[in-house]
C-alpha cells in the first residue's frame, strides 16, 4: 500500500486529539475549522484509494475468478 493512503488517517487522528485538548471557550471556531479540513481530507483520501485501485484493476484484469482474502 502507498504511504500516502496512511496520511490522511494519521492527521484525521491529530485533529482529533486537537479538538480533545482545545479549550472550551474556543473550541467553536477550531471545531468549524477541524471539521471542514477534515472533511475535505476524508474526500481527498477517498478518491486517492479509488484511482489505486481503478488502476491496480486495470493493470491485472481479473480471468473472471474471485479472490478470498482471510483476515486474521
Amino acid at each position: 500500500m502507498p504511504l500516502w493512503l496512511y496520511v490522511v488517517p494519521a492527521l484525521m487522528l491529530v485533529c482529533g486529539i486537537v479538538i480533545l485538548l482545545t479549550d472550551i471557550r474556543t473550541i467553536e471556531s477550531v471545531l468549524v475549522l477541524i471539521t471542514g479540513i477534515a472533511f475535505v481530507a476524508y474526500s481527498a483520501n477517498s478518491l486517492m484509494e479509488y484511482l489505486a485501485v481503478r488502476r491496480y484493476k486495470k493493470s491485472h484484469p481479473s480471468s473472471g475468478t474471485t479472490d478470498v482474502i482471510e483476515i486474521g
